[in-house]
């Protein structure tokens, strides 16, 4: 699993993922502080091919995060983000 790019979107307080994915597998993300408290949690199931994905943020407060992105098989990328 890769993931290829992460934007924000200010008009609906989500994030857009865009993930490439070669099997069946769930996708589990931790969105952190920056006191490094989990701030929010997902989990999706993903299938291969390309996948865009939405996650709605609009309930954290303004600030830097820290999303780190995991699947089955172990840690995936940390991606930084600021919520606006």
């Amino acid at each position: 699993m890769q993931i290829r790019q992460l934007q924000q979107s200010n008009y609906n307080n989500s994030l857009l993922l865009e993930v490439e994915c070669v099997k069946n597998t769930t996708l589990k993300l931790k969105v952190f502080s920056t006191e490094g408290k989990i701030a929010k949690l997902f989990e999706t199931n993903v299938h291969p091919g390309y996948q865009n994905l939405s996650f709605n943020v609009g309930d954290l407060s303004s600030g830097n995060y820290v999303l780190n992105a995991f699947f089955e098989e172990g840690f995936i990328k940390s991606i930084k983000f600021i919520k606006q």
